[in-house]
């Protein structure tokens, strides 16, 4: 072997390893920028998964108040008809008692 066919086997050598040391810092790169969207994913599916849960926990308040003022207005409306039908049964007793008392006793 002459000089230039061992210079030129070490040259290759060098470049290899060159090759090497180029591919491992890429893959390592790669590995690191994959970690890092990997843990912005992770860190945009929790927030989303924050927002949802908050305007759930909105919806379902905003259903239940609704559910509750339907509530107290058909409460407030049996009430109502309650307060109306014992004025009409008390006025009605009132009016038979009169009449009794005027029948037992007369127009005195």
């Amino acid at each position: 072997m002459s000089v230039n066919t061992i210079d030129q086997v070490k040259q290759i050598e060098r470049e290899a390893i060159e090759l090497e040391r180029e591919y491992d810092q890429q893959l390592k790169q790669i590995e690191q920028q994959t970690e890092k969207t990997i843990q912005e994913m992770k860190e945009k599916v929790d927030k989303d998964l924050q927002t949802f849960s908050v305007e759930q926990s909105k919806m379902k308040e905003e259903k239940l108040d609704k559910l509750k003022a339907s509530i107290k207005e058909e409460e407030d409306q049996a009430v109502n008809q309650l307060e109306s039908n014992f004025k009409e049964k008390e006025d009605k007793l009132v009016d038979a008692v009169i009449e009794e008392v005027m029948r037992t006793y007369g127009n005195s």
